[in-house]
């Protein structure tokens, strides 16, 4: 995962939510927090099965599209911008409460 807001937020891709507790085992032998929080903002191709969940963390999971050049005239507007106040108040909430949090993109 990459630092995206010192020292609170952290962006990773598929591969970074997939196996989360092996990056968990790597930030413990590096001396930084363990991850309390997941934005997974690709749920619709990243999906993680409960029983494949990290213990003590807390999962968001949208199904967000990569809609290019999007605009308020387009379809995919309302349900992003949905998606999108979701996931800005679910890391606020988390960094408030001193959470360390990794949202997640499939790229």
């Amino acid at each position: 995962p990459l630092c995206a807001w010192s020292p609170h937020v952290w962006w990773g891709d598929a591969d970074t939510l997939v196996r989360l507790t092996h990056w968990q085992q790597k930030r413990e032998e590096e001396g930084l927090p363990r991850i309390t929080h997941v934005c997974n903002a690709c749920a619709n191709v990243v999906r993680v099965r409960q029983k494949d969940r990290v213990p003590n963390v807390q999962y968001l999971d949208l199904p967000m599209l990569d809609v290019p050049n999007i605009t308020r005239k387009d379809y995919f507007w309302p349900k992003t911008e949905r998606d999108l106040h979701k996931a800005v108040a679910f890391v606020e909430k988390a960094v408030h409460d001193g959470g360390i949090v990794l949202i997640n993109c499939w790229a």
